[in-house]
């Protein structure tokens, strides 16, 4: 893999967007529990990541339906840069279940 290869049809998050966090928090996430961990990550601790690195230029939380630097997150699995386990589920009350999990993709790797 060189890193033309990860961006074969032409998307590259630019440094300082939420998609670009996203997937640096997951790459340093993922470095630093090693060879033998899950490798997948809820969404508050792939936030806190961001936060606490400076690695987002906006906010990761939306408010009151504005979009977010977390927004990005939709387009890096469009692109299968990161990939997305729904843990949750919609029942009667709202959102239940645990929260849906996130891990960097081998193509995300090359960033």
């Amino acid at each position: 893999h060189g890193a033309a290869d990860a961006f074969v049809d032409g998307y590259k998050p630019k440094p300082g967007t939420g998609a670009w966090a996203i997937l640096v928090a997951l790459e340093q996430l993922t470095a630093e529990q090693g060879p033998y961990g899950g490798g997948t990550f809820e969404i508050d601790t792939i936030k806190d990541v961001v936060k606490a690195r400076g690695l987002c230029n906006v906010t990761m939380v939306s408010h009151r339906g504005e979009k977010c630097g977390w927004d990005g997150n939709k387009t890096l699995v469009q692109h299968d840069l990161i990939a997305r386990q729904k843990n949750s589920f919609r029942g009667a009350h709202g959102l239940t279940g645990i929260k849906d999990e996130f891990n960097i993709t081998e193509k995300g790797r090359v960033l």
